[in-house]
């Protein structure tokens, strides 16, 4: 079995099969463009809602190697 990743992180847009992730909330990542994942990548994922003018809050699982590939850890 592979490793997994617990990753904090806001959600700034999505489509049917990826989203798109900031690992900082709004307010803080002002010019963010996002990360792009595979929904077919997340193991699980846990949503807040979000509030005005704010990005929805993840707690997602990834594989521990593709959240390397990714820069995300």
């Amino acid at each position: 079995m592979s490793s997994t990743v617990n990753l904090r992180c806001w959600e700034i847009k999505g489509t049917a099969a990826a989203m798109c992730i900031s690992m900082l909330p709004k307010d803080r990542a002002v010019n963010a463009t996002g990360i792009w994942i595979p929904k077919s990548m997340v193991e699980h994922i846990s949503r807040t809602p979000a509030k005005v003018n704010e990005w929805s809050e993840l707690s997602i699982t990834l594989p521990e190697w593709f959240a390397e590939k990714k820069g995300l850890i």
